[in-house]
């Protein structure tokens, strides 16, 4: 019995991650309509990264309309789901008050998981939030933290933002 769930599991892990891929092929394709219709297929069934994808379809408006409620609750589900391009996402949807009530403090959490999970441009943001104090208590020497980690995966605005740090 045991291995006909885990042949079942199996077989739909490989469904949803070939309807991730036929979404993202359309949408590299700029078929929109049909990137939306199999990123659906793919969130529904729980793969974040579709999730997180059909969040910036609804937030752009690609092959519906602007839904920028939707957006936020595909970007929620995927960032609960420990997706970093979702939880950065949402922390900048947070950041603008775009769509939800602004909140730094919630922008700086999303930003924060995203970032401590090596997302090099959240790494970024945390290091401008404490730069400016936003939503934490201002502190350069994690800005400068946040900023280097940044830098060291190439980011030449980190890497400008650290140096000018580091002689402050």
């Amino acid at each position: 019995m045991r291995l006909v769930a885990v042949v079942a599991c199996v077989v739909t892990a490989s469904a949803v991650q070939a309807d991730f891929n036929r979404g993202f092929d359309a949408w590299d394709a700029g078929k929109y309509a049909r990137a939306l219709t199999e990123f659906q297929a793919a969130a529904k069934a729980g793969d974040s990264r579709a999730q997180n994808h059909l969040g910036q379809m609804y937030e752009d408006g690609q092959g519906s309309a602007v839904d920028i409620g939707a957006a936020v609750r595909w970007y929620r589900r995927a960032a609960k789901a420990g997706e970093p391009a979702a939880q950065l996402n949402l922390g900048r949807l947070y950041r603008s008050g775009k769509g939800v009530e602004q909140s730094d403090a919630l922008a700086v959490r999303w930003y924060r998981a995203a970032a401590e999970q090596g997302l090099g441009i959240a790494q970024f943001f945390m290091g401008l939030m404490y730069d400016t104090g936003k939503g934490v208590p201002s502190d350069y020497v994690q800005a400068y933290k946040w900023f280097d980690l940044a830098a060291r995966q190439g980011d030449s605005d980190a890497r400008h933002k650290r140096d000018r740090l580091a002689n402050h």
